[in-house]
């Protein structure tokens, strides 16, 4: 059995997954995979990782992540959070 962290990570990965997929219309994010979630312990502080789904590679892949950063900024006021910092997995 999973621990209750672990557990509440993957049930984030898959609502943050939806709501990206269903309601953030923003062309910015097509190609946008939820990579993993990571919570604390606590469950007080959350990590998404996210990846874009490309064959770009070079300036058209820094420019397809700043992008989807400059959108993930703007759906993060939509969240309701006290904090949200955004970054693209580089991995």
């Amino acid at each position: 059995q999973a621990s209750r962290p672990v557990r509440v990570a993957a049930q984030l990965r898959q609502e943050v997954a939806q709501l990206i997929g269903r309601d953030f219309a923003d062309p910015r994010l097509e190609g946008l995979v939820v990579a993993k979630a990571w919570i604390s312990g606590d469950l007080r502080l959350a990590k998404i990782f996210f990846r874009i789904a490309t064959t770009a590679e070079g300036a058209e892949l820094v420019r397809l992540r700043a992008e989807a950063e400059k959108a993930l900024e703007r759906a993060s006021g939509r969240c309701g959070t006290d904090a949200v910092g955004v970054g693209l997995d580089h991995g």
